[in-house]
């Protein structure tokens, strides 16, 4: 789910980054795809063949808190989607902010527009 979270990250920063640019194919879904379970399949097989007792445990179906570095492999590939994302949500909400504010209001209405706009884009 963090490899498909980063593709919506992306695709939502090329969405607003590159508005002109035509780069909606019929491929895309595919490429997201291919990275978002090949990604944690190539994870999971180097992990699991570098520390075969690692995965499972007696009560639940999950990493061995046993080994902390196996921990690790999930731990970095998520902390790393989620520093990825909030660059992606920096760079939404700057094109967001920027554009044009209703010019029928007055001047001081401006800033509270702005403010209005960026909290409902990141809701």
């Amino acid at each position: 789910s963090f490899s498909w979270m980063l593709c919506e990250g992306y695709h939502l920063d090329r969405t607003f980054n590159n508005v002109m640019e035509s780069y909606m194919d019929d491929n895309r879904i595919w490429r997201y795809s291919a990275f978002s379970y090949g990604v944690p399949l190539v994870i999971v097989i180097i992990c699991a063949s570098v520390f075969p007792d690692g995965y499972g445990q007696a009560d639940a179906c999950w990493l061995s808190t046993d080994n902390d570095r196996l921990i690790y492999a999930f731990v970095i590939p998520a902390a790393l989607v989620v520093v990825i994302n909030i660059f992606f949500f920096f760079r939404v909400m700057n094109v967001i902010l920027r554009l044009p504010v209703n010019t029928d209001k007055r001047r001081e209405g401006d800033r509270r527009e702005l403010a209005k706009r960026g909290g409902k884009a990141s809701a």
